[in-house]
């Protein structure tokens, strides 16, 4: 991942590598077709939309409550509600809530109303346990996929968390590592590569490229998907060590899934564009609009360094204040990424979220596309909050409060009526 909106300090040896309450949408109401400021034309086949400015927020077609429907985490004294580490929440179809967390290496289960179901999973190696939970999807049919970063294993649940198989994500390459992205309609995940940097490498900011590709129930390559850039990392190499971390400022390769599973787009948040690909890796679309670039500025460059201050851990102090160094030396970019990620809506809507690093209790902007590529508006989502889920009436993720104590919330999404 890129900074985004928190600025994790990652640092690897990389060798080591209340109730819900559903909106229902009345037949009777229709939206009315928006005027288009987009530019769009045709280069061999592919349909390329540009936007050079947003029609306004009145056509972004939804507002968002202010309160959420539901904060996992307020009841302080209920432990299901306690999460550390990695906290992944998805919601299924019947408006159930499920929650990885890897520091209590499990998966929670609440109802629509928040209320807590059950939990499943523990630490260790054996079926449905887990060492180092650090990613969690949703399948075809509600089924759950859970990546274990250490055991380098995929797992699939079903949608009551009952465990049905698990299987290794076979390395990419001879120095590679997988890091399962999204999963398609037929079950197969979509993987990118990481490169394993060795002693010896070349200290300062450096950008691989990444393969991307789809691997089978089986954890085997089953076909290429193509090659793209990969994240910026800031290495300190010698000829005995290496040591990797996110760069600061750094871009990442963004990538999303909508539920339908019927296309997937990609942005290497160089520039204001992105791409829209078949699930058989062909390129349809191209998105690009017009967003002036952000320098990166002494102040963000501080602000930065006191973030890593605010994360050291006991005992880490030395290794901590190595690290500092590394970012005062280091030729840091110039500006900042073009976005922070993308997040699939409802109804082919794509949302792109602002760069908002190093503010790191900044409210989020998310600029809204619609299933044509039309530029529609901004949508400001609430501060601390990282959205996770978009659909049709609800958004789901993350939000910490001013102690860093991580919530899950659900959040309404309100359907504008016509004007």
């Amino acid at each position: 991942m890129s900074l985004g909106r928190r600025l994790p300090l990652r640092a690897v040896i990389a060798w080591a590598i209340g109730p819900v309450i559903a909106t229902t949408l009345c037949a009777c109401h229709s939206d009315p077709p928006p005027p288009s400021h987009a530019v769009t034309r045709d280069s061999a086949g592919i349909q390329i939309v540009e936007s050079t400015v947003p029609l306004g927020a009145e056509y972004v077609p939804w507002t968002i409550d202010t309160v959420p429907l539901i904060d996992l985490g307020a009841r302080q004294d209920d432990p299901h509600e306690e999460f550390s580490g990695t906290v992944a929440p998805r919601r299924l179809g019947d408006g159930q809530i499920v929650v990885a967390t890897s520091g209590a290496s499990e998966l929670r289960f609440f109802d629509s109303t928040g209320a807590w179901i059950r939990s499943v999973g523990r630490a260790g190696q054996g079926p449905g346990e887990f060492q180092s939970l650090g990613w969690l999807a949703v399948g075809p049919g509600d089924t759950l996929r859970t990546y274990d970063w250490s055991l380098r294993r995929l797992s699939v649940f079903t949608p009551a968390g009952t465990f049905v198989r698990s299987y290794l994500l076979a390395s990419p390459g001879v120095e590679r590592g997988a890091i399962p992205r999204a999963v398609l309609a037929d079950g197969t995940i979509l993987v990118s590569g990481t490169p394993f940097i060795r002693p010896g490498h070349p200290s300062g900011v450096a950008r691989d490229t990444a393969p991307l590709l789809l691997y089978g129930m089986t954890g085997a390559v089953v076909d290429s998907f193509g090659r793209f850039p990969g994240s910026e990392a800031l290495i300190e190499g010698t000829e005995n060590s290496v040591t990797v971390m996110d760069c600061p400022f750094g871009k990442d390769l963004a990538i999303a899934v909508p539920r339908t599973y019927d296309a997937i787009y990609l942005g290497s948040e160089d520039a204001p564009e992105v791409t829209v690909w078949t699930p058989t890796g062909h390129l349809t679309r191209i998105l690009r609009w017009q967003a002036p670039p952000v320098a990166v500025t002494d102040k963000d460059r501080t602000a930065y360094l006191e973030s890593m201050t605010q994360g050291a851990r006991p005992g880490q102090e030395e290794f901590q204040r190595r690290l500092q160094r590394m970012v005062q030396q280091a030729a840091l970019p110039l500006q900042k990424p073009a976005y922070a990620g993308l997040v699939p809506g409802s109804n082919g809507t794509i949302w792109i979220q602002t760069y908002t690093a190093p503010d790191l209790i900044a409210a989020t902007p998310f600029q809204v596309f619609d299933s044509t590529g039309q530029w529609l508006g901004t949508l400001t989502l609430p501060a601390r909050f990282t959205a996770r889920q978009i659909g049709e009436d609800f958004i789901l993720g993350t939000w910490q409060d001013r102690d860093d104590v991580d919530h899950v919330r659900l959040y309404r999404l309100s359907r504008r009526r016509p004007s």
